[in-house]
């Protein structure tokens, strides 16, 4: 387990280095298409001689030989005992969370000789209590796990040292209808004002796929001057590759989304807000990874994460919760002068 912007993918990079100087092949699972993408060019960046592929439902490099492979977690199933490592990111979310089918097929692309590498920021319970006791019989979710020998580690900081920016919850009564109705809703304005102002970007978290337009709308009429420097993208955009590229190009400063970016999107100088954060689509891990956008570059560890809520919600609570807690381990272990552990 290690926190958002831990330095995850880094981490990885002398394990694919043995494999691959062992003569083995490498894959990288991972849950969502936009993370192939983003992983791709940084893999091949750091292995220049290695041939890296991106496997996704619309690749054209599906069949293709190669060293390093990196694949949705539904690609998987078209690999049979082929890799010497295999790496799963993300191994809390969907689709792969909950998903025996997923389960097998990751544990069958791994070659009779290699290893399985999970990483999560936010591991279920079934998984922590696998890694932590080898105990197989906790749940049958568990019980599909390919464990044979498991250990793990945990990283409570960040790797430029610097503490994760801790959310702030704000309740305001009749949310949605000021949005829908355009009606002043200041707790948001001005906290994304503050963030244009500083020439930052933002992203701007919805539960649903209709909410997109609106809080896109509602924020474009509040800000006519920045309008074309918005936008909104969700899971069924036909544009959706052509928008997040445009945002990470820094031609958007800011993105309504649905959780299709609350994972594996990296913005350096990016605030985050959550609108209608009490939405079950927004459980705790959800919340802790939506706050892991931000301040994930050496130069900028700061940044502001703002959920609102209609409603008091258990989630976020949480959410701040383990980000707190994260935070004060992490500085135990400074103090100490230890290891993460």
């Amino acid at each position: 387990m290690a926190v958002c912007g831990a330095g995850k993918t880094e981490l990885l990079f002398p394990s694919v280095a043995e494999a691959l100087s062992s003569g083995g092949r490498v894959l990288i699972a991972t849950p969502r298409k936009d993370v192939v993408l983003e992983l791709a060019p940084r893999i091949r960046r750091v292995f220049p001689e290695a041939r890296v592929i991106a496997v996704h439902g619309a690749s054209a490099e599906k069949w293709e030989e190669s060293d390093i492979t990196i694949a949705t977690t539904h690609q998987v199933m078209r690999y049979h005992r082929r890799f010497l490592l295999v790496v799963l990111d993300e191994a809390d979310a969907f689709p792969y969370h909950n998903n025996p089918v997923l389960y097998r097929a990751l544990a069958r692309a791994v070659h009779d000789t290699g290893k399985l590498l999970y990483l999560s920021a936010t591991p279920p319970l079934y998984l922590q209590k696998r890694l932590v006791s080898n105990d197989r019989s906790k749940s049958a979710s568990s019980a599909a796990l390919p464990l044979a020998s498991a250990t793990h580690v945990l990283l409570p900081g960040r790797y430029h040292g610097k503490p994760l920016p801790v959310p702030e919850i704000l309740t305001i009564k009749g949310l949605h209808k000021r949005v829908r109705t355009k009606r002043a809703v200041p707790q948001m304005t001005n906290a994304v004002k503050r963030s244009l102002d500083a020439e930052r970007q933002v992203f701007v978290f919805v539960p649903r796929i209709d909410d997109v337009d609106v809080v896109l709308a509602y924020l474009q009429k509040a800000m006519p001057d920045r309008s074309e420097q918005m936008a909104g993208v969700h899971a069924s955009d036909p544009l959706r590759e052509e928008k997040v590229l445009a945002f990470r190009n820094r031609r958007y400063t800011l993105m309504v989304t649905t959780t299709i970016l609350e994972r594996g999107v990296t913005i350096p100088k990016s605030d985050v807000l959550v609108v209608g954060a009490e939405a079950p689509v927004f459980d705790e891990a959800s919340l802790v990874q939506i706050a892991g956008r931000v301040g994930r570059s050496f130069d900028d560890t700061a940044g502001s994460v703002l959920f609102l809520q209609a409603e008091r919600a258990a989630a976020t609570k949480l959410a701040v919760r383990q980000i707190s807690r994260m935070n004060q381990l992490a500085k135990k272990l400074a103090e100490a002068g230890g290891d993460n552990a």
